[in-house]
């Protein structure tokens, strides 16, 4: 879901909280060479951890919010819990792994044995 307002990213906030779980805020822009790889990563972080994922595109995004997510250089990632805060900028997809990891609850995935 892309959000591009204060009142987007509040919205946000209160899904991840109402099912428990992390909130996920990717940065980038269609400029930003590094973000296609980052997004890849989301993606696939997306089917293996549980979180609630929003995207902001910071070239058209107000500047409230990105002041807000004080987004200073691509790609960049903010990871909300209950208790915590992690933010990442310049970060490669490695990086967002290691977060995601230390940060959200693994998917279930229930085998064909099971």
């Amino acid at each position: 879901m892309h959000i591009s307002t204060l009142i987007e990213l509040e919205d946000a906030r209160e899904t991840a909280k109402s099912n428990d779980c992390p909130l996920l805020v990717q940065c980038g822009s269609p400029k930003c060479q590094l973000c296609p790889v980052f997004t890849e990563e989301v993606q696939k972080l997306a089917i293996e951890y549980k979180f609630h994922f929003v995207y902001v595109n910071t070239h058209t995004a107000e500047e409230d919010l990105i002041d807000e997510l004080q987004v200073t250089r691509l790609p960049a990632y903010l990871i909300e819990t209950a208790d915590n805060a992690y933010k990442g900028q310049a970060a490669s997809p490695s990086e967002l792994r290691e977060a995601v990891s230390g940060y959200c609850k693994p998917v279930l995935a229930l085998g064909e044995d099971f």
